[in-house]
């Protein structure tokens, strides 16, 4: 969705600098073939530049847009999004059982059980601004392709309503009434007037349009304008290359013999009517668009100094490439992609990098990595973690173990998994355990971790992931979980360290 919304903005923003050139060097040049082929790229090229590799710069692929979310409260306490744990997004598989989890101590660190909540207290994404914003965008797609739709119905209608009459190679429909001459294909729609009076002008017009493929223009455009019906410049692009394609047309009447007084007198008198369908090319025109045509007619070509200002398009794409192509190195600022289910947490997020790793692989499979920035700002306790949160399902009443692979370089604080299970409405936490009394730290191989948590039948959600306190990098992958019996014993944390059995000192005498 975020990958989407970003391509959109990334050819939109190529497509409205490309076409500023045009329209400051080109539009009003009369080498139409040229200036429409320039159109038409203006609308390809920005589709592309996304995927063609960049030297460097800013990447869509890896762009952050910043998900502020909005949280649903029940009696106070936030409630989780159930997301399932077997849709990690990392790994799916299971992995062999840690045996040197028996000799591992269990953590009695009232600090650490301090900072559990501080790790997932996290609202619950129900509704995102980019979630909105896509909603948005679809809904303006529909609304352009049902009047595309309602255009193509009408054009049928005009096919329906006569024979068409087969004419210099088109099939020429003759409507009564006021009916705009307009060509669509093979077809040419005329008014009965229009056929008794000025029928040869007229049909050599749209002819040219035939014969110069206009219609393929106009289909490329239409589609354009239901995929970018947000972005004005492709509404210019449009009414730009459909003077262009009525300065062809008026350009081929002439050169097959039509009377240029009196085809300019044709034009200033249709110069007020419909245009019936984006597909369709018009005959008539607005006043001051049929202003243009006879001042084009009457213009003599220089055709030479076009081609030296389409040389401005070379830096100009030169720019947009190294700014809006793929960035060909993964570690490269905002090249990293969060999966789909994770999310960045943690006291200090602005300060790592988090995503899928492309350059990275373990067992042939996509390992996420979390990563310091070079702007880090150090303090007590600032750290990041990528994380899920789900409702217990299956695992609820069970004793769950997580595992995980994990590689670590140059760590300066400790990194480690993590697991906890919280209450049912209620901030407290039936278990939880982070490593912190094993942690990860400085440069480490690949390595398997594990956590053993008891899940009660009456917990409310499960929390997870990997997170990095301090500077360095570390990658994570394979995760999973499974249900394991009472003699896989526990890795997790007492919830309520060294509290006593039974009211003690009652008198105060100790």
């Amino acid at each position: 969705m975020k990958a989407l919304l970003i391509y959109l903005l990334v050819t939109s923003v190529c497509t409205g600098v490309f076409y500023g050139c045009f329209r400051l060097l080109m539009r009003k040049e009369t080498c139409f073939a040229f200036n429409r082929a320039t159109l038409l790229l203006i609308v390809i090229l920005p589709l592309a530049i996304p995927f063609l590799p960049s030297p460097g710069g800013w990447s869509w692929t890896g762009a952050t847009i910043p998900e502020t979310t909005f949280a649903t409260r029940l009696d106070g306490y936030s409630t989780a999004l159930p997301l399932p744990v077997a849709n990690s997004g990392i790994s799916r598989t299971g992995v062999p059982e840690d045996r040197g989890a028996k000799e591992r101590p269990v953590v009695r660190d009232r600090e650490t059980v301090a900072r559990a909540a501080e790790i997932v207290d996290v609202p619950v994404v129900l509704v995102t601004p980019v979630g909105i914003v896509f909603w948005i965008y679809l809904f303006g797609a529909g609304v352009s392709f049902f009047i595309f739709v309602v255009g193509m119905f009408r054009l049928f209608g005009w096919l329906r309503q006569a024979r068409p009459r087969r004419e210099n190679g088109a099939e020429v429909i003759v409507l009564p009434g006021m009916v705009s001459a307009a060509s669509f294909g093979k077809y040419v729609v005329i008014s009965d007037e229009d056929y008794a009076n000025n029928r040869e002008e007229i049909l050599t017009h749209e002819q040219g349009h035939r014969q110069l493929g206009h219609v393929f223009d106009l289909t490329l455009l239409t589609v354009a304008q239901i995929v970018f019906w947000f972005n004005p410049v492709i509404y210019l692009i449009k009414r730009d290359l459909r003077e262009i394609h009525e300065y062809q047309a008026d350009d081929y009447a002439l050169k097959r013999g039509v009377d240029a007084r009196k085809y300019q007198m044709l034009i200033i008198r249709k110069s007020v009517g419909l245009q019936h369908f984006a597909l369709a090319t018009n005959f008539n025109n607005t006043y001051c668009q049929t202003k243009k045509r006879i001042a084009m007619m009457n213009t003599m070509r220089k055709n030479g100094r076009i081609y030296w200002k389409s040389l401005v398009y070379l830096p100009v794409a030169a720019l947009a490439l190294m700014s809006f192509g793929m960035a060909g190195n993964s570690d490269a600022a905002g090249s990293l992609t969060v999966p789909e289910g994770w999310i960045k947490a943690g006291t200090a997020p602005e300060n790592y990098e988090m995503g899928v790793d492309p350059s990275a692989k373990k067992d042939g499979k996509n390992v996420a990595v979390i990563q310091s920035v070079e702007a880090f700002q150090s303090g007590v306790g600032k750290f990041g973690t990528l994380m899920q949160m789900c409702l217990p399902g299956q695992y609820a009443g069970k004793r769950v173990k997580m595992t995980a692979d994990i590689k670590s370089e140059n760590v300066t604080g400790w990194a480690g998994m993590w697991f906890r299970v919280d209450a049912k409405n209620s901030r407290n936490s039936l278990a939880f355990d982070n490593m912190q009394g094993r942690p990860i730290k400085g440069t480490t191989d690949w390595k398997q971790c594990q956590i053993v948590l008891d899940v009660p039948a009456d917990a409310g959600k499960l929390a997870y992931g990997v997170l990095l306190d301090g500077e360095g990098k570390v990658w994570f992958g394979n995760v999973s979980f499974e249900i394991v019996g009472d003699s896989v014993p526990l890795t997790g944390m007492d919830m309520n360290p060294n509290i006593p059995e039974s009211p003690e000192n009652l008198d105060f005498s100790k």
